[in-house]
């Protein structure tokens, strides 16, 4: 994945680049790659690692811990679906 810097946005364009990524609920960056990847017609997959330093770092015990807390969140209460 490759990193581009852009120079010479003006202050309108970038309000409108801001406003409209906004109002989709994305990043500029995420709103930009969109775009382009629309204009161009190719959709590639967005690839993130910014947790990556995560995986891996658990125990067994962390492990256990965090599934069972996490279990109880994934209760599905059925009065409140009716």
């Amino acid at each position: 994945m490759h990193t581009i810097n852009i120079r010479g946005i003006g202050d309108s364009l970038y309000d409108k680049i801001k406003s409209e990524s906004q109002s989709r609920g994305l990043s500029i960056n995420r709103f930009l790659v969109g775009t382009l990847s629309g204009l161009f017609n190719r959709k590639e997959k967005l690839e993130y690692h910014d947790m990556d330093d995560l995986f891996g770092t658990w125990t067994d015990k962390e492990y256990k811990q965090i599934g069972e807390a996490e279990s109880d969140s994934r209760i599905i209460d059925e009065e409140l679906w009716k």
